[in-house]
């Protein structure tokens, strides 16, 4: 909020005299990550500019102060700041993840951590504590990680994806459409025991809801690739029964009339 109340992408900007500089190094900066090079049509000089390169210590340092002010001053307790840019570190490391953005460097992260720890200890111990609202947030945000779950699906960051879930399944036990999500991740995972646990857990979404019909194109699309033709009919016509609007229907059709062709 800082950096745009402050208008530090502007300022930024004006310090930034030779702009061809700029987007020359955009080009390289994004060589290989395709989509990416097209920021500049999106965003702007002004946003291409923050987005890559990030701001200055000294804009960074003053966003991390004013931030931090905000947030006390509202009555949060300040022990949280720095807990976003843990996460996002912990995640770039287990995920590996490389990519041209500023957010994407260890080092900017690390600075931001130590940023916030430093106001931290700035701070009286007695005015410490606050409003931390975590089971209103989890409440508010719980949707967001099986949505985001699926992105990370789609992306092959299992682990990532795999996260999600679980944390999504410490808010809702048992969630029918949460197991059969951890049903696709180890269907599309395919570590040694995945297809076995993948099994398991669109069972359980099939118990859990028996309406819900994810957990039936799972098992039925195994039992496919496994040469069980009945179990691949049956969970297959299942599946269209509980969902005839599906994107995936003649596709499915089809490998039930496969099915009935070649039988078990």
């Amino acid at each position: 909020m800082t950096h745009s109340t402050h208008r530090h992408a502007l300022s930024g900007f004006r310090d930034f005299k030779n702009k061809a500089a700029f987007f020359a190094t955009l080009q390289v900066a994004t060589a290989g990550f395709g989509g990416y090079a097209d920021l500049a049509n999106l965003l702007g000089y002004l946003g291409t500019m923050a987005s890559i390169t990030g701001y200055s210590r000294e804009l960074e340092s003053e966003a991390d102060s004013v931030g931090f002010s905000l947030m006390t001053n509202a009555g949060y307790d300040p022990e949280e700041s720095p807990k976003l840019f843990v996460h996002i570190k912990k995640e770039l490391e287990e995920e590996k993840i490389r990519e041209p953005f500023f957010f994407g460097t260890h080092p900017r992260i690390k600075e931001r951590i130590e940023s916030y720890e430093k106001l931290l200890n700035t701070m009286d111990t007695d005015t410490k504590g606050g409003v931390v609202n975590r089971e209103i947030f989890q409440e508010k945000t719980q949707r967001m990680l099986v949505d985001n779950a699926v992105f990370d699906l789609k992306a092959g960051r299992f682990n990532a994806a795999m996260r999600g879930v679980e944390k999504f399944m410490t808010l809702q036990p048992g969630n029918a459409e949460a197991c059969s999500l951890l049903g696709d991740i180890f269907s599309e995972r395919r570590e040694e025991g995945d297809l076995e646990k993948a099994i398991e857990n669109y069972e359980k979404a099939r118990d859990a809801d028996p309406s819900f019909p994810g957990s039936y194109r799972g098992l039925g699309l195994i039992y496919y690739k496994q040469g069980n033709k009945s179990l691949a009919k049956e969970n297959l016509e299942r599946y269209i029964a509980l969902s005839p609007g599906t994107q995936d229907r003649k596709f499915m059709e089809s490998l039930i009339e496969l099915c009935e062709d070649t039988g078990e």
